[in-house]
Order: C-alpha cells, then structure tokens, then sequence
C-alpha cells in the first residue's frame, strides 16, 4: 500500500505572479489583489489557486476560485473546475473540454451592527466585538 500524497505547504504570493514552470499539487494564495499569469510554457498539475484575478495561457488542472475575472487563452488546455465572481473569457482556441465553471456572486463586505451607546437603557442592537466561538 502507497502512502498518501501529500500536498506541498501553500504557495502565498503578494505582487502578483507569473508561472513559467511545472506545480504539481501545489495550492497557490493570492495575498492581494495582484493578478497571477499561468504562461503559455507552464504545467499545473493538480494545483488549487486562489485568487483576484487569473490569466491561463499553459496547462491547467485542478481547481481555480477567482474573486474577479478568469481569461483562459488561446494556448491553454484546462481541466477542473473554476469558480469566478467576475467575467470569464475563454480565447476560442483554448481547450476547455474537460471544466466545469460556476458563477458565484461577490463576497459581501462584513456587515456591522450598532448599539446605541448614547442611551443604553433602550432596545438597540449589541455590538460584538471579537469572535463567538
């Protein structure tokens, strides 16, 4: 019996990325809202990638969730699932036979509740602060 395949620590960038060699089961954190390239020369095997914004130009497998937009061009083959709160533009040349995509609506900012401090003897909303568990 083989052990198990380990997955490498996450990959966190900051500044944006671009991938020009081969991942494999690899997952990939964008840190800020810098968009990541996948070129045309790179090979992702098995890569989970979170991000803003992605461009896929090489070879993809495995699952992509993009809070903006995902391009996927004319020289990419992908496979996987991609989740995407923005627009997906796929080149007619690419090879998407094998992905499935979803439209998810953006996060919404935290939504806050206030007391009313001025007279706390009268029904108002309580304010948290920190975490409930």
């Amino acid at each position: 019996m083989r052990p198990p395949t380990r997955r490498a620590a996450p990959l966190r960038l900051k500044g944006g990325a671009l991938i020009d060699g081969k991942l494999t089961k690899v997952t990939i954190i964008s840190m800020d809202d810098s968009p990541i390239k996948v070129s045309a020369l790179a090979t992702l095997d098995g890569c989970v990638v979170n991000c803003k914004d992605i461009i896929v130009e090489g070879i993809f497998s495995g699952e992509i969730n993009a809070k903006g937009d995902v391009e996927l061009g004319e020289s990419c083959t992908v496979m996987g699932t991609i989740s995407h709160s923005g627009g997906l533009m796929i080149s007619g040349l690419a090879d998407t036979a094998e992905v499935s995509t979803k439209k998810v609506a953006p996060a919404k900012a935290a939504e806050t509740r206030s007391s009313n401090f001025a007279n706390p003897g009268t029904d108002g909303d309580v304010l948290a602060i920190g975490d409930e568990g």
